[in-house]
């Protein structure tokens, strides 16, 4: 049987891509390997004639983003929704640490501090030299260990849902809170109870998923069982040996007031004794998982002539993607949606997510057909029909010389119509495309940043 969580990781991994980064396994010893999401600009191919060099990643030009995820999940997991909004202005770097995704060290040392170690010394292979850390939960506590023994080389943090040491009365008064033994038995679930019971803790609303998905989940994230338990036992250490640090760097704390795991008490105890350098934010109705949830061949497409309503027959061949946008002048966010349907019969898929409001509804049209297009790219559908009920953008579409306004949406458009060996956008109606419509809107009015694939809240369901 297919595993669910496993088969969507192709679909993240073209979309990281698409967004501007690319893997790259850097071996820091022998025995010693971690994984990178790095800016795809550091890694150019090498030209006909150095065919048989090695690719050497160069130095980043543009500021330097240092990205440490959690106990839950790899890397590229954790920060995916990071990436499409900051890998144009910024040199994102995603790592995996020690055991997790595709890094291995067989080294005994399961310590922060090693971590912080490998990850610096990657980095550095990798040509960088100064960066801002944003650290999440474990990844916080590792980030705190880098800005410590590697001061000048992190420029600021931001800390979510992290302390700046586990000491053994910590650990054993939030675990005796929770209701766990160990920190093992929390965050290594071998059950779908288990992870149910670690998500509900980490999340501020709760949101219904099948028990199979669970399972699949168990599966692919939580492996190398016995390196992560020796992780969290070298992360506890006696309240005697505590020392706070004298942190340069100013450090930014991003707090969900309904964290269960680490409560607000412990962010605002933790920005006193930072001192003077510390800032915090707390945000309402959000935990831990929240804070992270803030785009060849013939081309037929549709020209003046042949705006109007398209016939939905069913005699159709490839896919065929309803797509909508939803905007509203006293909203924070813009929605965006679509619906798929495939002429072979396979189950639809669909995708919704809201984006910072745009300057005008149709500004919300063409990032909704954008996003689509990647989102079909990323799964490799080639023979694509959209259909959209806004008759100005595919009047757009059609003379975009007569458009110089949306010229940077328009050039996107042309570069991404060449994917695909079959293309159309057409014009329908508004009650054929509702499905595309209520994900749009739904969307839209959420408080945070969000974007589902093929992972739509239930209760959003048609």
């Amino acid at each position: 049987m297919v595993n669910f969580v496993d088969s969507q990781k192709p679909l993240l991994y073209r979309l990281m891509k698409w967004a501007g980064v690319i893997p790259y396994t850097v071996e820091i010893e022998p025995g010693t390997k971690m994984k990178f999401w790095i800016p795809k600009e550091t890694l150019k191919k090498p030209k006909k004639s150095e065919k048989n060099s090695a690719v050497e990643p160069k130095k980043p030009t543009k500021p330097v983003l240092l990205f440490i995820h959690g106990f839950a999940a790899e890397g590229i997991v954790t920060w995916q929704f990071q990436v499409g909004s900051l890998a144009k202005k910024y040199s994102v770097y995603i790592p995996d640490l020690l055991f997790f995704g595709g890094s291995y060290s067989d080294n005994p040392d399961r310590s922060p501090a090693f971590q912080a170690h490998c990850l610096v010394k990657s980095l550095r292979i990798l040509g960088v030299d100064k960066f801002v850390l944003v650290g999440f939960s474990y990844g916080g506590m590792v980030a705190f260990k880098i800005a410590e023994e590697y001061p000048e080389m992190v420029q600021a943090m931001v800390v979510s849902g992290s302390i700046l040491a586990m000491t053994d009365t910590i650990s054993e008064s939030n675990l005796n809170q929770l209701g766990f033994k160990s920190s093992a038995d929390l965050l290594l679930p071998t059950s779908v109870k288990g992870l149910k019971t670690l998500f509900t803790l980490a999340v501020h609303k709760p949101m219904w998923f099948p028990n199979r998905l669970f399972k699949d989940f168990i599966e692919v994230m939580i492996t190398n069982r016995k390196e992560r338990a020796e992780l969290l036992e070298a992360l506890v250490i006696s309240n005697k040996d505590v020392t706070i640090p004298r942190f340069q760097q100013k450090i930014h704390l991003l707090w969900g007031e309904s964290d269960q795991i680490f409560n607000l008490e412990f962010a605002k105890s933790m920005k006193e004794q930072l001192g003077e350098n510390a800032t915090m934010e707390s945000i309402k109705k959000a935990a831990q998982i929240e804070l992270h949830h803030e785009n060849h061949g013939t081309v037929e497409l549709v020209n003046r002539s042949q705006v109007g309503n398209t016939s939905l027959d069913s005699n159709f061949s490839g896919y065929r993607c309803f797509v909508d946008g939803s905007w509203k002048e006293s909203d924070k966010f813009s929605g965006t949606g679509w619906f798929c349907t495939s002429s072979n019969g396979e189950p639809p898929t669909m995708g919704a997510a809201n984006l910072r409001r745009s300057l005008s509804p149709l500004h919300t049209e063409f990032e909704a057909i954008l996003w689509a297009m990647k989102c079909m790219i990323g799964a490799d559908n080639q023979e694509v029909e959209f259909l959209t009920d806004c008759s100005d953008l595919v009047k757009m579409v059609s003379s975009p010389t007569e458009c110089p306004a949306f010229s940077v949406y328009l050039e996107e458009f042309q570069s991404d119509k060449e994917e695909f060996s079959t293309f159309s956008l057409s014009l329908i109606s508004r009650n054929a495309n509702v499905k595309a419509d209520h994900l749009a809107r739904k969307v839209r009015t959420e408080p945070l940043h969000i974007t589902f694939v093929n992972n739509i809240p239930q209760e959003w369901l048609f």
